[in-house]
């Protein structure tokens, strides 16, 4: 009996897809790095959970490959995370110097 256009589509492997998309994650990872500069914690704790869910969903059992798209996400997400953060330092003005005391 063929699955019908009701039915949710399973992956070969037995699990059910991601609700985001990689790209949506590493996009979310890359504004995670922008709100870093004025909130660092709660701004890390976010891209952590996010490439936490990338790394479990990625882990397909304990083949090589699962192994290693689980790192490549992983990287990928700490990659986004730094360039976000970097571009931010890039766009907002420098801090000025304190005034000498008088």
């Amino acid at each position: 009996m063929q699955a019908g256009p009701q039915q949710a589509a399973v992956a070969p492997c037995g699990l059910v897809p991601p609700g985001l998309l990689a790209w949506e994650v590493y996009f979310l990872a890359y504004a995670a790095g922008i709100w870093s500069l004025r909130h660092p914690e709660p701004a890390l704790c976010a891209a952590a959970l996010l490439g936490l869910g990338l790394v479990v969903f990625r882990w397909a059992g304990l083949s090589r490959r699962g192994v290693a798209l689980a790192l490549a996400a992983l990287g990928m997400t700490a990659l986004c995370f730094a360039v976000g953060q970097w571009q931010a330092r890039r766009a907002l003005p420098a801090v000025p110097e304190l005034p000498p005391l008088v």
